[in-house]
């Protein structure tokens, strides 16, 4: 959780110059023999740890009942709504290309924040250009 102003703004700092990298080749299986070396396998494993149970592997969501991630219109710079989102929680109504949805997102403070860094990153340099 990000209590302090200072931390909150280093940390939103942090994360808009990641958003702004590069994406590098990315393989699409992450071996379980070794621990994830790139941001986007980072991310791609934080990812599928904590958001695809709902937000489906391919970030498309279900219909009427969690958003797409994937080409979605929610995600877009400096990303602090997202970032919101997962520290936080969301609910209540909620309109994502076109589509209203009205479920809850729990907050993920048990996600470190180089977690988070990471998801937004794989969300925006993979799973927003399916």
């Amino acid at each position: 959780m990000i209590a302090h102003p200072m931390r909150r703004k280093l940390f939103l700092a942090v994360i808009t110059s990641v958003m702004f990298a590069a994406p590098s080749a990315f393989a699409d299986d992450i071996s379980n023999e070794r621990p994830p070396k790139t941001e986007l396998e980072k991310g791609k494993a934080a990812y599928l740890a904590h958001c695809a149970a709902c937000h489906q592997p391919n970030g498309k969501g279900l219909a009427g009942a969690f958003p797409p991630l994937a080409k979605s219109d929610f995600l877009k710079p400096p990303y602090t709504d997202v970032i919101e989102s997962i520290l936080k929680g969301k609910s209540g109504p909620l309109t994502v290309n076109g589509k209203e949805y009205n479920n809850v997102m729990p907050p993920m403070q048990h996600i470190s924040n180089e977690e988070v860094v990471s998801v937004v990153n794989y969300v925006v340099n993979t799973l927003s250009l399916i």
